[in-house]
């Protein structure tokens, strides 16, 4: 088992796979999961890159601290990058882990190739705005009603509960075990920073090609991916993946691995800044913003 700490003096877990050398991919999970959910993905992606994939604090094998927040979270990056002595590299993110990469890329441009964000879902309205509010009550309701069903069923059950009515149920034994090892503090820290806006109105200031991975029917509003595609003023793509929801990269690992590995080979081998200039120049010719 392969452990780093970070500055703040907090355990990280995190597995390895692929030869030193390849393109470095890092791979952040969502909420009350763990590394494990990208098995799928590390399998394949390993002959063509060097992957790397950790277990967030208060997630898996990683240990706890006393507050968690997304805005911590690009300190935590930094730090494990500069840990593997790596100049810079391609992230992927699913869910909370995509507002990771998303905060990683506005604070270190330098350290980014590129960005894959599987199901964004940090909320675009402030907690003091009307639209925040009505977000603030309903996440309060969400995990009011978890943390109930934690004390009165367990977390196994009450795990198995939460995947049926989140259509994860093919994936319970998954899911619930890594419920299990989630602190409480980080559910609610991490959901609720997540939910308060944190990178709205900076988007623009990202400078890295994007691929945006959303399951065309994921719970998550579309609305959510098209802020990012709108506001992203360098390359970006965006693709929806038919018959999944918030979990497209388990529940079609195929097509989400066709996706991302095409993404991410086309950018080692494309020359990025003739790229990104001929984006601008279309743009500019079509009068686009």
């Amino acid at each position: 088992m392969a452990y780093f700490t970070t500055q703040s003096g907090v355990s990280i877990y995190y597995e390895e796979a692929g030869q030193p050398g390849n393109p470095p991919v890092i791979m952040v999970h969502g909420l009350a999961s763990a590394l494990g959910i990208w098995k799928p993905q590390i399998v394949e992606f390993q002959e063509h890159f060097h992957v790397f994939a950790l277990d967030l604090p208060g997630h898996g094998n990683s240990g706890r601290q006393n507050s968690y927040t997304v805005h911590d979270l690009p300190q935590m990056l930094l730090d494990f990058m500069d840990f593997l002595n790596l100049e810079n590299a391609n992230f992927i993110g699913l869910s909370v882990g995509s507002t990771a990469i998303i905060l990683f890329a506005l604070a270190y441009p330098q350290r980014v190739s590129s960005l894959v964000i599987q199901g964004p879902a940090a909320g675009l309205s402030s907690f003091r705005t009307p639209a925040g509010w009505w977000s603030f009550i309903q996440l309060s309701l969400t995990i009011g009603g978890i943390l109930t069903l934690w004390k009165l069923f367990g977390r196994r059950f009450s795990g198995k509960i939460i995947n049926w009515f989140g259509k994860t149920y093919q994936y319970s034994t998954l899911l619930t075990g890594m419920e299990e090892k989630l602190d409480r503090s980080a559910l609610i820290g991490y959901a609720y920073s997540n939910a308060n806006a944190p990178y709205v109105n900076r988007l623009h200031e990202i400078t890295a090609p994007v691929l945006i991975l959303r399951g065309l029917d994921d719970q998550f509003p579309r609305q959510y991916s098209f802020y990012i595609k709108e506001n992203v003023k360098g390359l970006c793509f965006w693709l929806e993946i038919p018959l999944t929801e918030h979990l497209a990269s388990l529940e079609k690992p195929v097509e989400f691995n066709m996706a991302a590995t095409a993404f991410l080979m086309g950018i080692q081998k494309a020359d990025m800044l003739n790229v990104i200039k001929a984006a601008d120049a279309w743009k500019d010719a079509q009068g686009v913003s």
